[in-house]
């Protein structure tokens, strides 16, 4: 093998070895910047969910939390989350998920009055 192509095949594989290593290192910052948006995400959540409490209205959760996720009907199976079906003064579930974090959600139960009797948080093993 010649010098020249010798050092052109070096050249060669240090650019992949270097190529391959940034592409690591985006990987790791992606994941890594995903977990800190979905934390702060979860506690921003957590802190708005503090905030209500049994007997607010409907109304005011809604300006608090935004458009729910999903709402659940009395007696239907919201079987994502939870096991146990929206009954008793449940009249209907709001539910909250998070785009970053799907394995996390916040729900807010109302009565027939539209007032909140429980709220809950569910995290995904």
């Amino acid at each position: 093998m010649k010098n020249g192509s010798l050092m052109s095949w070096i050249k060669l594989a240090g650019s992949v070895v270097l190529i391959g290593l940034a592409g690591i290192v985006a990987v790791v910052c992606l994941i890594g910047s995903g977990m800190t948006a979905c934390s702060y995400a979860g506690s921003r959540t957590e802190n708005v969910m503090a905030t209500i409490h049994v007997g607010d209205t409907r109304e005011s959760v809604i300006a608090k939390m935004g458009t729910p996720s999903d709402i659940e009907p009395p007696f239907a199976k919201y079987g994502r989350y939870d096991a146990q079906k929206c009954q008793g003064e449940c009249v209907e579930r709001l539910w909250y998920e998070h785009r970053l974090c799907l394995d996390e959600t916040w729900s807010v139960e109302l009565d027939k009055s539209n007032n909140v009797i429980a709220t809950g948080h569910v995290v995904s093993p």
